[in-house]
């Protein structure tokens, strides 16, 4: 977590800092994000960021704390009152989904590559709790539908909620592919809010809670 040292720099240096380094850690995955190229582009000495943060996986940690509470605000409202049906639910959680990845492309990806992250030493198990989280939060949903009666006992919730959480998380890359979007796009708000449109995003989150519903049987 942060310093004395970090806190106490006025608000428009550490957010500059804030915003190299998550851009850093969202081009790549955690062993080759580079704490010698965000001090490059900040021209600051390398100690100074060892003045802010304990170390390289202690900043990681922070930017994806940062990342995980900003995608909640999108939901939070969602969940205080959630739609009765469960597949409604799940639509309305997918479309908030793609709008905070639309939104927040860096904090997007940064969330996207914890969730993909190799082992690594550094980190230790520290991905798997990542995925884990995730997991247990569309599990959390699923229990409770169970036992309203909304979907069948016999679900395995584990393997449905690692699913969910696995659509949830990668749910964008299926719109970037069927629009064929590419380039700087992908990382600019604007120029994708263009690219997706409303119906784009609203046809995508129903048909995979119809999927849901009702599999692919014919």
């Amino acid at each position: 977590m942060p310093k004395p040292t970090f806190i106490n720099l006025t608000k428009a240096k550490r957010e500059h800092f804030l915003a190299v380094a998550l851009e850093e850690f969202a081009m790549n995955d955690y062993d080759h994000a580079s704490i010698t190229h965000i001090v490059k582009v900040l021209g600051i000495a390398k100690g100074s960021v060892y003045q802010y943060f304990e170390n390289k996986k202690d900043l990681y940690g922070y930017l994806l704390e940062q990342a995980t509470q900003r995608r909640l605000e999108y939901v939070k409202n969602l969940l205080r009152t959630p739609p009765q049906n469960i597949y409604d639910l799940f639509a309305s959680l997918f479309v908030q989904t793609i709008q905070f990845d639309i939104e927040n492309p860096l904090y997007s990806r940064l969330l996207a590559n914890a969730n993909n992250e190799k082992f690594s030493k550094d980190l230790g198990n520290a991905m798997i709790e990542q995925r884990k989280k995730s997991m247990d939060f569309m599990r959390g949903l699923l229990e409770r539908e169970v036992l309203m009666g909304g979907i069948r006992f016999d679900l395995n919730i584990d393997l449905a909620g690692y699913l969910l959480a696995q659509i949830n998380t990668n749910i964008l890359d299926f719109l970037v592919i069927q629009n064929k979007i590419e380039g700087d796009t992908l990382l600019n708000p604007k120029k994708l809010k263009k690219a997706i449109t409303d119906a784009d995003i609203q046809s995508t989150a129903r048909q995979i809670a119809d999927f849901m519903r009702i599999g692919i049987k014919a």
